[in-house]
Order: C-alpha cells, then structure tokens, then sequence
C-alpha cells in the first residue's frame, strides 16, 4: 500500500485483507513497522472495517495531515499490479 500525505509526502505499508470465519465481511489489516503502526497495538494484530481502518491509519499521521490518496497493489509473480487507488473512503468502499 502506498500513501500520500496531505503535506505532499508518500509512505509505504503492508495492507491486506482478511476475512472472519464467522462472517462474509472483508476486513482489514495494516502493519506499518517503519511508522511503527499495527492493528491491535499493544497486544495483537487484529483487522477491521476497511473504512475505519484507514481511517485510524490517517489519524495516526498527524504531524503529515493526514492520507490524501491511498494505493493499493497485489504482487503477482514479483510484479505490483494496482488494485486500487482514490481517498480512504473510495478505497474502503472498492475492498469491502
């Protein structure tokens, strides 16, 4: 996953996605090691809703203003193919 900041910086996470055995609903999760972020922080990596996971991302992000675009990519054979790319809401809306 690639994102751009509102201050006009990128950064780069691992984003995918998971779903519950319980349920169809796709979820979520981001480790980001490097912007020392992960779902479930302190305790365990966990996933959630796409919309509100992206948007806590965002929120984690202050001192950039936020996420602008995200960008989503699938590796294929050692290749990034673009899954997606648009605001958190847009994005959230085309994984789920």
């Amino acid at each position: 996953m690639h994102v751009m900041f509102n201050d006009g910086s990128g950064h780069l996470a691992v984003a995918f996605p998971a779903k519950p055995l319980t349920s169809g609903e796709v979820k979520l999760t981001i480790l980001d090691t490097a912007g020392s972020y992960y779902m479930g922080a302190p305790l365990r990596l966990t996933s959630n809703n796409p919309y509100i996971e992206l948007k806590k991302y965002s929120d984690w992000f202050t001192d950039y203003k936020g996420i602008k675009t995200v960008t989503i990519y699938e590796v294929v054979d050692g290749k990034l193919i673009e899954v997606t790319s648009g605001g958190i809401y847009e994005v959230a809306q085309k994984i789920s």
